[in-house]
């Protein structure tokens, strides 16, 4: 018998109530938004978790997307104020959230083959008057 991971499971109305209190009113403290959706302190977390996992995923991508315009203004103050205290932190944490919920910077791509490679560039040619006698050579040779 093999065993088949299980990808989407609905939830039940304690349990949506739950995760509400978890984004919500407990600020992610999970006692906290259990207590609050009505479950005994002796059902385990872990059991819960096990339920929500998906859920929680999902809204947590939610969450850090519903807040990247407040990153982006952050980055743009950091521009408008580049030496205010906290400014790195504050960097740091703005790439990281913008990272996680897919804007990520554009990357360079440099091709060095290791060589010198000169390019001159010459004027145009000009045509060459010539005043003497054509011969015509075979091979090379007159």
């Amino acid at each position: 018998m093999s065993k088949k991971l299980v990808t989407h499971v609905e939830t039940t109305a304690k349990q949506d109530l739950f995760l509400d209190h978890l984004f919500g009113e407990a600020g992610g403290n999970v006692a906290k938004a259990k207590e609050l959706a009505g479950y005994s302190p002796s059902y385990k977390n872990v059991e819960l978790m096990k339920l929500v996992r998906e859920q929680i995923l999902d809204r947590c991508t939610n969450y850090l997307a519903f807040h990247t315009p407040k990153a982006a203004i952050g980055m743009i103050n950091i521009i408008d104020d580049p030496v205010a205290p906290g400014n790195r932190e504050k960097l740091s944490a703005i790439t990281s959230l913008m990272d996680r919920v897919g804007l990520i910077k554009a990357e360079k791509v440099v091709h060095d083959t290791g060589e010198n490679n000169v390019i001159f560039i010459v004027p145009a040619k000009k045509p060459v008057e010539f005043d003497g006698i054509y011969e015509e050579v075979e091979n090379g040779h007159t």
